[in-house]
């Protein structure tokens, strides 16, 4: 009987527990994303999410951990902010080289394509990093042709802010 007594009170302490931290890490999250949008500027941003999971950077090696964060595209390159531990990256446009869409970076495995930018680090080295979001081809075909006009018309923002499908 105090068994059941004790179950009864454990089970829905637990529960609690659990969605008041989903309810704070939700809290999280938007902040996050909602102070990067106004440090932005939403007239500067052409594509953002911030369900985003990272697989890593190809110059640190392979000890990292994966981690969730946004990912905002705008006409000067890639912005991407990690939640835990809270870093952030920036890739200018100009540094970009390619993009690709493996399904393994770092010895890190995923069963659908990840959104993988090829670019020259800060130390001019060939660099790269991915991430996986749930809108690939959008953001492969935007951040490809951003890449494609910035190479052909030099800083022409004007062109490629508007984006791929609004020609």
């Amino acid at each position: 009987m105090n068994f059941i007594i004790i179950l009864g009170i454990i089970i829905p302490l637990v529960i609690l527990i659990i969605y008041g931290l989903y309810l704070y890490l939700k809290n999280m999250v938007q902040e996050k994303f909602d102070y990067a949008i106004e440090q932005i500027g939403e007239q500067n941003i052409v594509l953002k999410t911030k369900s985003c999971n990272f697989f890593g950077q190809k110059s640190k090696g392979l000890s990292q951990i994966r981690g969730n964060g946004i990912l905002i595209l705008t006409g000067d390159g890639l912005f991407f902010e990690l939640f835990v531990p809270s870093r952030y990256w920036f890739i200018p446009l100009e540094k970009m080289k390619d993009v690709g869409t493996p399904t393994r970076f770092l010895q890190k495995t995923n069963t659908k394509p990840l959104l993988q930018i090829n670019f020259t680090n800060e130390e001019g080295e060939d660099d790269a990093m991915a991430f996986y979001i749930k809108e690939l081809d959008q953001w492969s075909t935007q951040i490809v042709y951003m890449i494609d006009c910035f190479k052909e018309k030099g800083k022409n923002k004007e062109k490629y802010q508007k984006g791929y499908d609004k020609e």
